[in-house]
């Protein structure tokens, strides 16, 4: 259910600004964490969801709901 109620939040969310304990500085982020997270003019780590991915957190957590949920064959 936190896969699918993630979807929903970036139907509506257009940015995270992460907050961390430490300056930031300019750290370099790794290649997979830069597709998602770029770092903005107060240092911070911001995260700005492709408009693609409120569907697919949805379709993957309504599917794993509904798979949880199916009732079993019984055999024998």
């Amino acid at each position: 259910m936190f896969v699918l109620f993630c979807g929903a939040a970036f139907l509506v969310i257009d940015r995270i600004v992460l907050k961390t304990g430490q300056e930031q500085g300019n750290q370099k982020i790794a290649a997979v964490q830069s597709y998602f997270l770029q770092v903005n003019g107060d240092n911070k780590h911001e995260l700005t969801p492709p408009d693609w991915s409120a569907y697919g957190l949805m379709a993957v957590g309504s599917l794993t709901i509904l798979y949880t949920v199916k009732p079993r064959n019984k055999q024998g």
